[in-house]
This record gives structure tokens, C-alpha cells and sequence, in this order.
């Protein structure tokens, strides 16, 4: 049973050892011209001052709530848990250490509801470093330029790579139960499982700031944060598995599936299985993957 529900939107703001940045977050939202949404804060028992820096910057605020969890369930599980115990027609997550200009929810709200068949609105990001300086921009790789099928935008979303999707703002219908898995790579997993279902819009403005700094600096290694448990492997065959479990749960009838799985599953162990990435090299036929990837802004026009 949802805990906090909003007539609109709800972000959530999953967080964890983030006290330098947190706040820079929060002061994002709290400027939005967008001043109808609800943005619960999940603190995933974060062992510095997160939780005194978050308490104080929505301290008065009521569109903001604080939620603590009892022990670190990993960073897969806490938006799990955002998406869960929230509810709206609209979802949205952003990073404890990003920031969103005042027009992010505006803007994406306005086209959502204008065009009620598309569900995601999202953005390309800018970098910035610790300071809050701009400092690059994310490339186009082309994903909000797929028109073809939803076969066809699936399969190529696999090979794009492209993850901004995720910090727009989604259709609570079209999420999955499961919103992310325990494994490397699970926002191309959610990706592809949300390219399916319709093509996303990308608005010409860069309205999130992502926040670029080196492995070293962070909180904890990439797989403790995203389970929550040290030592845990990056094992990428754990993601081939999630690609090929999510595959059988798309939105489809039995008799496409069939049609499709085998080249779905080629070009998912293509993509990630570490016996073919080395395949590659040895037959240097990487510039032809590369120019048949050209190919994803093509009308393909036979896949529905």
C-alpha cells in the first residue's frame, strides 16, 4: 500500500553518504516553477550527516518528505522502494548528488500531458564537477530518434547504451513492478523495458546537471551501492540474465516473442558477454557493427 500519494507527481530522491551534495539536490527541486508535486527523500541509513543536511534544507517545506531506511538495502532497492511507496500518474527520480534546472518539471509535465500516448519526457544531461561547473555535455546518441516498431526501438536501445531516459519523467502506468534489478547495468535494463511500450520524447533544452566525478570519490564501490552488501562481483552475466527475464515479461503476445527472442538474445550476449566482446577484437569487424548501429534512425518498417 502506497505511504505518500500526490494528485500529479511524485520525485524521489534516493540517497546515501551524500551530505556535500544533498543539499544542492533539494534546492533544485525547492526552485522549480513547478510548484505542485510531492519529492520524498529516501535515506538509505546513510552513516554521515545526510540525514541532519536533508532534515534542515525541508525543514517548513510540506511538499517534501524524509524517509529513513533501518539498514544500507542497496541502491536498486531504495528506488524500488520509492517507486512502491508512492503514488501519481507521474514518477520521477533524481540523483542525491545531481540537480535539475527550475523548468525540469515544468516542461516535461506539459508535453506528457499534451501527448498522452508517449511515457517518457526527459532531457540530455549537462556534467558538472563538485563545484557545480559545467563541465561537459552529454553526446545525442540518437535513442528519442527511433521510429520504428517497438521491436525495433527495443533492440536498438540495447545497443545504445543511452540512460538519460531515466532521470525524465515517466508514466507511473508503464513502470514495471520491479522498477530496478540487483545487477550491473539495471537502468538499461529498465530502459529497454520502457522504450517497448512507446517512443520517449527528448526536449531540446538540457534541464539535468549530472554529477561527474571519479570512482574514488564516491560513497562506496559501484556494486555495494547498488546492492547494498561489500564484496559483491560485477558480474555482467547477471545482466544478460535480467535482459533475457525481462524479455519474457514485455507487454506482448506469446507468438512475437517467439518471432523475435532469438535475435533478441544474440544481440544481448553481443552487447555483454565478455567471450563475445573479445570475439570482436579478433575479427576486427567493429566498424561494421558500428555503421550497422548507423541504421537505428532508419523507419524500419517491419516491426509494429
Amino acid at each position: 500500500m502506497p505511504l505518500h500519494r500526490h494528485s500529479r507527481i511524485v520525485v524521489g530522491i534516493p540517497v546515501y553518504n551524500e551530505e556535500r551534495f544533498v543539499v544542492d539536490c533539494i534546492r533544485s527541486m525547492q526552485a522549480q516553477t513547478e510548484r505542485d508535486f510531492l519529492c520524498v527523500i529516501s535515506d538509505n541509513a546513510s552513516t554521515d550527516a545526510t540525514e541532519e543536511a536533508c532534515r534542515r534544507a525541508i525543514d517548513g517545506d510540506a511538499r517534501f518528505v524524509y524517509v529513513r531506511q533501518p539498514h544500507n538495502i542497496g541502491s536498486s532497492p531504495n528506488v524500488n522502494f520509492l517507486r512502491s511507496a508512492t503514488e501519481s500518474p507521474y514518477f520521477a527520480w533524481i540523483g542525491s548528488h545531481d540537480r535539475v534546472k527550475p523548468d525540469f518539471l515544468r516542461l516535461h509535465l506539459d508535453f506528457l500531458d499534451a501527448h498522452p500516448e508517449c511515457p517518457v519526457s526527459y532531457t540530455y544531461w549537462e556534467w558538472i564537477d563538485a563545484d557545480g561547473r559545467v563541465v561537459g555535455l552529454e553526446p545525442i546518441k540518437g535513442l528519442g530518434e527511433l521510429w520504428g516498431g517497438r521491436w525495433s526501438r527495443y533492440l536498438w536501445s540495447i545497443e545504445s547504451g543511452e540512460v538519460c531516459g531515466l532521470q525524465g519523467v515517466m508514466r507511473r502506468e508503464v513502470l514495471p513492478e520491479q522498477l530496478m534489478r540487483n545487477c550491473p547495468g539495471c537502468d538499461h535494463v529498465l530502459l529497454s523495458t520502457l522504450v517497448f511500450k512507446g517512443r520517449f520524447n527528448v526536449l531540446p533544452q538540457r534541464l539535468y546537471q549530472a554529477r561527474r566525478f571519479v570512482e574514488a570519490a564516491r560513497p562506496a564501490d559501484y556494486m555495494e551501492r547498488i546492492t547494498g552488501k561489500k564484496g559483491h562481483r560485477r558480474d555482467l552475466t547477471e545482466l544478460v540474465r535480467a535482459f533475457e527475464e525481462e524479455f519474457e515479461l514485455l507487454p506482448a503476445p506469446a507468438s512475437e516473442k517467439d518471432r523475435w527472442r532469438r535475435l533478441a538474445h544474440w544481440i544481448i550476449r553481443d552487447k555483454f558477454a565478455p567471450d563475445s566482446r573479445r570475439w570482436h577484437r579478433k575479427f576486427a569487424i567493429s566498424s561494421t557493427i558500428r555503421k550497422l548501429r548507423a541504421l537505428r534512425r532508419w523507419k524500419w518498417p517491419f516491426a509494429r
